[in-house]
């Protein structure tokens, strides 16, 4: 997600369109250092998975970053990655995975490598 404000607003202006009353937590990888958003921006608006941890949330957002082919057990933050996934399994009610962020949902439920992907695969794709 190169630009977390722009994506930010754009799923805030989707839920606010419904008729649901959302109170909107932003999660981040705790460790991971951002290209694109500043660190400041980030302590504002952004909580750690350790502040969210004990929270249950009707739903979750799975997004990503642009890591194109790189293996996932090469990404420094892919433990983290493995335990919030696990996390939402108790925690979360309907967890979605968009963009990148669902590669490494579909590397770990249908035990595909990271570099098989040869083309940005769709929603419809992945869940062939």
């Amino acid at each position: 997600m190169p630009n977390k404000e722009r994506t930010e607003t754009q799923f805030t202006r989707l839920i606010g369109s419904t008729p649901l009353q959302v109170d909107l937590t932003l999660v981040r990888i705790t460790d991971h250092q951002s290209k694109h958003t500043s660190e400041d921006y980030l302590k504002t608006f952004y909580k750690t998975r350790e502040e969210v941890r004990t929270k249950k949330f009707d739903g979750f957002i799975v997004t990503g970053a642009p890591i194109a082919n790189m293996p996932f057990e090469e990404v420094r933050y892919w433990p983290e990655m493995l335990d919030i996934m696990e996390w939402t399994k108790t925690n979360v009610h309907h967890t979605m995975f968009i963009c990148w962020g669902r590669r490494p949902l579909c590397t770990i439920s249908m035990a595909l490598s990271a570099t098989a992907w040869t083309t940005r695969p769709s929603a419809y794709s992945a869940i062939k």
